[in-house]
C-alpha cells in the first residue's frame, strides 16, 4: 500500500489505484487526492504525521536523498539530489526490480554467485511469498509488517531498531511483527 498521487506528476501522472508490478500488486489509495485533500484529510481526522512536513519538507525519503523544498519548487523536488540525475523520481522501494537485476549482473561478470547477507531478528515472524496470505491476510490478531531489502543500505540500518520494536511488542504480546524480504 502505497502513498502515492498523480498530483505528484512525472510518473506518477497516470498512477492507477492498484497496480501490478513485476509480480507485486501495489495499492494507491490516494492517487486520485490532491496534496490539499490529504492535509484536510490529516487535520480533520487528527492524523500523527512526521513533523518534518512542518520544516518545509514535501516529500520525505531517506536523510541522504531529501531537503526542505524552496518556494515555488514542486512538492517533490527535495527528493534525490544526490542520485546523480539518474533516478529522480522514484527511490529503491518503487524500482526494486531494476536494482536486483544488476547485482545479479553484476555478480555474473565477476563470475561469483550472488550473496544476500543475513539480517536476523529474532522477535520477527518471517514472511514469504509461500505465507503471505495465511500469516498476513488470515492474521488473527494485530500484525506489524516491515517489507525490506538485505542488499538495501537503509534497510540495514534501521535492522536493529525494528528487531528492538519487535521485542517490546512480542513482550506485550498483542502485536505479532513479521518482516518480509522482497529481495529473494
Amino acid at each position: 500500500i502505497t502513498g502515492r498521487r498523480r498530483s505528484q506528476g512525472a510518473e506518477r501522472r497516470s498512477l492507477s489505484i492498484a497496480e501490478l508490478d513485476h509480480g507485486r500488486l501495489k495499492i494507491n489509495p490516494l492517487a486520485w487526492w490532491t496534496r490539499d485533500q490529504v492535509w484536510d484529510y490529516i487535520h480533520a481526522h487528527s492524523v500523527p504525521y512526521n513533523v518534518l512536513y512542518d520544516r518545509g519538507y514535501t516529500s520525505i525519503g531517506d536523510s541522504m536523498n531529501t531537503r526542505p523544498v524552496k518556494q515555488g519548487e514542486g512538492e517533490r523536488a527535495g527528493r534525490f539530489m544526490y542520485s546523480g540525475g539518474k533516478n529522480r523520481t522514484e527511490c529503491g522501494m518503487h524500482s526494486h526490480e531494476a536494482r536486483v537485476e544488476a547485482l545479479k549482473k553484476a555478480a555474473e561478470s565477476e563470475h561469483k554467485p550472488l550473496v544476500v547477507p543475513p539480517l536476523p531478528c529474532a522477535s520477527c515472524l518471517d514472511v514469504d511469498a509461500a505465507s503471505f496470505e495465511e500469516l498476513v491476510l488470515g492474521a488473527q490478531r494485530d500484525l506489524l509488517v516491515e517489507f525490506y531489502s538485505p542488499m538495501c543500505g537503509h534497510c540495514r540500518a534501521f535492522g536493529p531498531e525494528y528487531e528492538q520494536v519487535a521485542e517490546t511488542l512480542a513482550r506485550r504480546g498483542k502485536v505479532t511483527v513479521a518482516r518480509m524480504d522482497i529481495f529473494s
